[in-house]
């Protein structure tokens, strides 16, 4: 399932995290923006994310990295430009 955020999911998570960030609670200026059953729905899905357990990345991501890069710099990786001036015509 997929589905985009609305402006009101958008203010109510940025509600949400201002209020983390603060420490204190103090996000009014944004509260207006976001009605209250979508900063409830935001924060339940909040809580479910903290509590799932956090993933290791896996053990050879960083080589499988290194290599798409590799990959991605070598000459066979991007097709090369063609050549719109002929070096061996006189330049005017």
């Amino acid at each position: 399932m997929t589905r985009k955020l609305n402006s009101a999911d958008r203010h109510a998570i940025d509600l949400l995290l201002n209020r983390a960030a603060d420490g204190n609670g103090d996000a009014n200026f944004v509260a207006a923006a976001a009605p209250q059953p979508r900063v409830q729905a935001v924060e339940t899905i909040l809580k479910v994310l903290d509590v799932m357990p956090d993933a290791d990345p896996p053990a050879d991501l960083v080589t499988r990295t290194l290599h798409r890069i590799a990959r991605s710099a070598s000459p066979l990786a991007a097709p090369e430009m063609p050549r719109f001036i002929d070096p061996s015509q006189p330049m005017a």
